[in-house]
């Protein structure tokens, strides 16, 4: 059973978590969250305890947040961490049928002595990272060695899809390694809680219990962490504390759909190529995108990675002008062709103002239907999704076969 951590304050996670796994809540289903992410969990059936610490500053905000639990989960026992032990906010709680209250600071072991007593715990069945027996989950990278080719808009859309699709529907994480742009928060309008710059500082020290509370959610399938966007995020990320994190979030996560366009060769990508089960190379039609594309596929290749993990999107496609055939595409990129996303500049447009994937803000597009066929194609491990609709003219990519000609 799963137990809700509702925090204003995320200073006494340490001790919440530690207490409860202590207790024999088993990590794999503790949630720590924010207030502002808690209505993503709260219909959740299958929490049995919630714990909201009560705010000082605004406590009417936490009674919303426990009358919302208690309408939506009615078996679920509610414990209420309080500053102050005043008699009117002890009588409001005792109303909203709370079923205990712990005062700061925090003891410990009267936490684990009310969550026994209560008997939602699991009481004896803890799991630690290292006893962690579960399958892992599965990474995909997307990335491009030229920019403007769309991978965060791709990335975006496919963790949503991942998390959304009522035939997928996996537990996905969107990692955000775009420098520090933050598009993926951009584009599905997240606020990052923690950054991965943060997290691999002390990486060595966490478990994978912890990664929830680092992330901010999407929606209650679909969680994202971004790069620090101040002078933080300049600093290079090495290899080992990155590598660790991914194997963290496997261990939380169903998909880690990491997005990282890049230029050069550094820790950070070979940490990302490492861990990967899938790459996702994303290309556009134009002669200096195929060319990179091809440089790129060559030197992943001399580095000894399995052609087999690789995949290549095409985005932004026409498929009315004539512009290609998919034999003539693979010719120039020496490799086959996965996926091809059609171009649609409004509905991406639009989608990005709002907020929202594709799917959601246009799901009768085009676009829409191509980017859920990717986001099925990568669950599926399919090696070849073909265009919605055949261009009808003739006509093959002999200037840009002719321009990637030695």
């Amino acid at each position: 059973m799963k137990s809700l951590v509702i925090l204003e304050n995320f200073d006494l996670q340490n001790n919440i978590v530690s207490s409860l796994m202590s207790a024999g809540v088993d990590p794999q289903n503790l949630i720590p969250c924010p207030y502002k992410d808690s209505g993503l969990f709260l219909k959740d059936l299958s929490i049995s305890l919630i714990i909201v610490e009560i705010s000082p500053v605004n406590p009417n905000a936490s009674f919303q947040i426990i009358d919302y639990a208690r309408s939506s989960n009615e078996l679920a026992k509610i414990i209420a961490i309080i500053h102050e032990k005043e008699s009117e906010l002890l009588i409001q709680l005792v109303k909203r049928g709370v079923s205990d209250l712990l005062s700061l600071p925090l003891n410990q072991d009267e936490l684990i002595g009310i969550v026994k007593k209560l008997g939602v715990g699991g009481v004896g069945v803890s799991k630690s990272k290292s006893s962690h027996s579960g399958p892992k989950g599965r990474v995909v990278l997307i990335s491009s060695y030229k920019g403007g080719t769309g991978v965060s808009t791709i990335a975006a859309n496919l963790g949503f899809g991942l998390s959304d699709h009522p035939s997928i529907q996996k537990k996905t994480l969107l990692l955000d390694l775009a420098n520090q742009s933050n598009h993926c928060s951009m584009l599905l309008d997240a606020d990052t809680t923690f950054t991965i710059n943060q997290i691999c500082k002390s990486v060595n020290k966490m478990e994978s219990s912890y990664i929830f509370s680092s992330c901010a959610f999407i929606n209650p399938n679909l969680a994202i962490i971004g790069t620090d966007p101040g002078t933080e995020g300049l600093e290079k990320l090495e290899f080992e504390p990155l590598s660790r994190a991914i194997e963290l979030f496997t261990e939380c996560f169903d998909y880690t759909i990491i997005d990282l366009a890049t230029h050069s060769f550094d820790e950070r990508l070979l940490a990302c190529l490492d861990k990967a089960d899938q790459i996702l190379l994303t290309t556009t039609i134009d002669i200096t995108s195929i060319r990179d594309t091809r440089l790129y596929l060559k030197m992943i290749k001399e580095m000894g990675i399995d052609n087999a993990k690789i995949r290549i999107l095409v985005n932004r496609y026409d498929c009315q002008s004539g512009m290609f055939k998919t034999k003539d595409l693979e010719q120039a990129l020496q490799n086959p062709i996965s996926f091809y996303v059609p171009n649609d500049y409004v509905a991406c447009s639009n989608a990005a103002q709002a907020g929202e994937a594709i799917s959601e803000h246009s799901p009768k597009s085009m676009i829409a239907e191509a980017l859920t066929e990717v986001a099925i194609g990568i669950d599926s491990g399919a090696l070849f999704v073909p265009p919605k609709t055949e261009a009808k003219k003739k006509g093959g990519l002999s200037g840009i076969l002719a321009g990637l000609r030695k």
